[in-house]
């Protein structure tokens, strides 16, 4: 191309849009096969489906893997399969019909994770349900990420006064992103390098993290952003009013306390949230991380007060609403020698306390505490194998046990036995997780003499904990197929995503062989 390439009518240039389409996917179609075979040659794997429409509203099912590379767990995009439904049977058929296109076999999937959706998750007919029936050892793993957003989803609409609140969050970003000067006069007041009222979102909780956040670092001045609008006689009447009945809101003691509280939990689930969407995460850390969340939602259970006090600092002189005593009738109910039940009074505060902090404190824990159950019961099969130091002989051999009658075809119950007995003793006292175990085996060469612990954690490691990697493929899927290219052809969007998403495996491939064959095949030399 460099010595030929546009000289002129009647000499070859390969520069033609043909030629160009040959060589996306002549190159698409080899980091494909480069993927493949790096996950045959690992052997065990996890899968990953989510589906999304395209700008030409084709509904695209991304298919993502997850195996152990070297010393250490990847994640890896392999192409966008267009669906025309959503039932589990018609998605059974995509991903068997993929594998067997690309010859990876099913019998060597053990892990599944997808969202928690019926269809995907249902234990009865849902696609995790129809795979293992496949592939028995195939176990399935939620996604992570989106078993937390539900858990904050549940709590957020708990009782009356959460709605009421992230109701008041979300007008609050109405009031002001309606208008570009109303925008411009809360940036001057809350000031530049802060965080802006975001719009929220029920898949993202980041934004209601962010949008909370901002409303508890800059309270008093989105107030006085407010009260720059009310005296603000440019304003129409109708903005004057909608300010006003923000800044009236915002000067509630219900709003101001639940501003700090669920400022402390968002921002707690938000930096989790980011933890659970790593590509190297693995399950240990994420039942880890998951149970120390919900620690500290146990320990917000005796906090009501310092919250309170945190909120007559931020609003002094101003108590819950109908705070003087109200009397509540319980139902009276006449029983034999007692008399009426007695009339109940309550407080405000506490009121507040058992009507609405309790119940989110209560949603949350519950939630957590079934979401976490599912990591657990999985983790557990392997997790004697970091505490291989301090387990007896009697209950190592029932662990041992156990995790050979899950996986039969894999790994033998005594030899794992005796394996470990000797193992740990060689592991030093410093190492303590699997990725650690695993690297020291490669990194010694002892998959001949630990050869069932070496395929326990291989197993392990290979096992995906939520389908983020799926999600972020649909972010390039919007770039690639943009509105200037929506009637792009399949093949040319799924060399194009492979090579744009997976650019690592891209960029060490030696494409002489492939340019070789090309210019072979191009040529117009006859031998004679």
């Amino acid at each position: 191309m460099k010595k030929h390439g546009n000289s002129g009518k009647g000499n070859t240039s390969y520069l033609s849009a043909n030629i160009c389409e040959e060589f996306i996917c002549l190159m698409g179609n080899k980091v494909l096969s480069e993927i493949i075979s790096e996950l045959k040659k690992a052997k065990y794997y996890s899968i990953s489906v989510d589906s999304t429409p395209d700008l030409s509203h084709v509904d695209q099912l991304t298919f993502t893997v997850r195996y152990v590379k070297d010393l250490a767990p990847v994640e890896r995009f392999l192409q966008f399969v267009p669906i025309h439904g959503h039932g589990a049977e018609h998605l059974e058929t995509v991903v068997l019909n993929f594998l067997q296109e690309n010859e990876i076999s099913i019998s060597d999937c053990r892990g599944q994770s997808y969202d928690n959706a019926s269809n995907m998750a249902g234990q009865y007919s849902g696609l995790q349900k129809r795979i293992k029936d496949k592939s028995e050892s195939a176990l399935f793993i939620p996604c992570a990420g989106h078993s937390l957003n539900l858990v904050g989803n549940s709590a957020a609409g708990c009782c009356l006064e959460a709605i009421i609140f992230f109701d008041f969050v979300q007008c609050l970003y109405n009031f002001f992103s309606a208008s570009t000067h109303r925008w411009q006069v809360l940036l001057s007041f809350v000031g530049k390098g802060k965080k802006i009222v975001k719009q929220l979102s029920g898949t993202r909780w980041s934004a209601r993290a962010d949008a909370v956040t901002c409303l508890h670092d800059s309270y008093d001045e989105i107030k006085k952003a407010l009260e720059f609008l009310i005296k603000d006689i440019s304003q129409s009447k109708e903005t004057q009013n909608d300010a006003q009945n923000l800044i009236t809101k915002m000067n509630t003691f219900e709003i101001v306390f639940l501003t700090i509280f669920w400022n402390d939990i968002l921002c707690h689930f938000n930096e989790t949230s980011k933890i659970l969407q790593k590509e190297n995460l693995n399950l240990d850390v994420a039942v880890r991380i998951l149970k120390s969340l919900l620690h500290f939602i146990k320990d917000l259970r005796s906090q009501f007060e310092n919250y309170q006090e945190k909120a007559k600092i931020l609003l002094p002189n101003t108590d819950y609403r109908g705070s003087s005593k109200r009397t509540k009738k319980r139902s009276r109910r006449m029983v034999f020698f007692d008399g009426e039940a007695e009339e109940l009074e309550f407080q405000g505060s506490y009121k507040f306390k058992i009507e609405t902090y309790l119940p989110v404190i209560d949603s949350l824990t519950s939630n957590l505490e079934k979401r976490t159950s599912a990591y657990e019961k999985i983790n557990d099969n392997f997790g004697f194998l970091v505490n291989i130091q301090t387990i007896a002989n009697v209950e190592l051999k029932d662990h041992c046990s156990n995790l050979a009658q899950i996986y039969k075809k894999d790994i033998n119950e005594n030899e794992l036995f005796f394996e470990c007995q000797q193992f740990k003793y060689y592991i030093s006292k410093d190492e303590h997780s699997f990725t650690e175990f695993y690297s020291t085996l490669k990194r010694d060469h002892l998959e001949s003499t630990f050869p069932n612990i070496e395929i326990s954690l291989r197993i392990f490691l290979s096992m995906m904990v939520s389908n983020c990697t799926g999600e972020r493929s649909f972010s390039k899927l919007k770039l690639i197929k943009n509105e200037l290219r929506s009637t792009m052809l399949q093949e040319r969007l799924n060399c194009l995503s492979l090579m744009s998403i997976e650019s690592d495996v891209l960029l060490t491939i030696d494409f002489d062989d492939i340019i070789k064959n090309f210019s072979r095949k191009k040529s117009r030399k006859r031998h004679m």
